[in-house]
């Protein structure tokens, strides 16, 4: 496969000044040149303020971490029928022992009552007009069970913060995302706002509910990622798209020419933009790292190489925090716990970013997007 090296780099420009020479003197080579008052001072080089250690930011929060979610008798007909507690987890009141990562057949055994349909299985509670629809969603790559999810109104919002304490807040474009996190089972609970239109138990009618879309999946914690035994310590520089689909078999997605171009043509980008992608290598031949999800990404957590001579020369991947200000130091945190000081810090357009020295010869670099609103962490080998 002729893969076409997508290359990042930064251009720095150096200033010099040109002084006088001095004037020789008498009984010496040469003498010193006197202060110029004329002359700006030289400007004082900044020091890049101190990388602050990781907080609780994103572990579980909930308020008594070792209780157990418990069934109960729902009191409306569209109250859970059972009660958050402990830190976040499958409710398996609801789905049985059904677990992620099971393909259909284990699933489906797992949880009698779901019925599969297409490319996702549900489990239904009560009758129209009032049925409660539970959701098992399977990868359409893998075919392995990757969500559980179901809707929750306003009354059970605030049930589950009681239950798991206050979500790590973060927005991607528009979205405001609600997040909780189960570190030792890499579980992550997103809350996304979207209208409920149910039946109305007064009136029987339809009607339009402040509601949430409430979805359990796995995720990646960013600490094991850039950890010893995580992704930042795997071999990938220098390495073939047919050794990284070795080495990744669930997570490598490759796609040809004429994929990526049917790709720009079906989400209607315009053709100033479309030049714009092929000109950075999205109209070619690629291959990617679909992750799951880290505390903040969105739907996967993706690594995009940069390819010379059909090989790995760089990777980059984004971490996202949009405008928050704590976020964005917890992640700088989390990546400066794993891999210690940096080795250099440089302040540009008043960002800093900041260079590691990574595992197998590599730099990690923490730099912000175009947005400003992710880390880009791109991992090159040392120079």
């Amino acid at each position: 496969m002729k893969i076409r090296a997508v290359a990042l780099s930064l251009v720095a420009a150096a200033a010099c000044s040109k002084s006088k020479p001095s004037e020789p003197s008498s009984g010496s080579a040469a003498a010193t040149k006197p202060a110029d008052p004329e002359r700006p001072p030289e400007p004082k080089v900044e020091d890049a303020p101190p990388i602050p250690g990781p907080t609780v930011l994103f572990r579980c929060h909930a308020k008594d971490p070792v209780a157990a979610m418990t069934k109960r008798k729902p009191a409306t007909p569209w109250q859970l029928p059972f009660v958050f507690a402990g830190c976040p987890n499958v409710p398996s009141e609801i789905y049985g022992a059904a677990e992620l990562g099971m393909d259909h057949e284990a699933a489906l055994k797992a949880a009698p009552k779901a019925k599969f349909e297409d490319h996702a299985a549900y489990i239904y509670l009560g009758k129209a007009p009032f049925r409660y629809q539970f959701t098992f969603r399977f990868d359409d790559q893998t075919k392995k069970l990757d969500k559980f999810g179901f809707r929750i109104d306003a009354e059970a919002f605030e049930e589950l913060k009681a239950g798991w304490g206050e979500p790590v807040v973060y927005t991607r474009l528009s979205d405001r995302y609600n997040a909780w996190f189960n570190p030792e089972k890499h579980l992550k609970v997103t809350v996304l706002a979207d209208t409920w239109n149910r039946t109305s138990p007064k009136t029987k009618e339809y009607e339009d509910v402040p509601g949430y879309q409430l979805y359990i999946q796995p995720y990646m914690p960013l600490a094991e990622l850039v950890g010893k035994e995580g992704l930042l310590a795997k071999p990938i520089i220098g390495k073939t798209v047919e050794e990284l689909a070795t080495a990744f078999p669930d997570w490598i997605d490759i796609k040809s020419k004429d994929q990526n171009t049917a790709d720009m043509n079906r989400v209607g980008l315009d053709k100033p933009t479309q030049d714009k992608a092929r000109a950075l290598g999205a109209a070619e031949d690629t291959a990617m790292l679909q992750l799951p999800e880290t505390e903040t990404n969105v739907y996967h957590s993706l690594v995009q190489p940069d390819w010379e001579g059909g090989k790995v020369a760089s990777w980059t991947l984004l971490l996202p925090f949009g405008k928050d200000k704590a976020l964005e130091q917890e992640l700088l945190a989390t990546v400066a716990a794993a891999l210690g000081n940096p080795i250099s810090a440089n302040k540009d357009g008043g960002r800093w970013e900041y260079t590691f020295a990574g595992p197998n010869g590599t730099l990690v670099e923490m730099g912000m997007s175009t947005l400003d609103e992710d880390w880009n962490l791109r991992v090159s080998p040392k120079k």
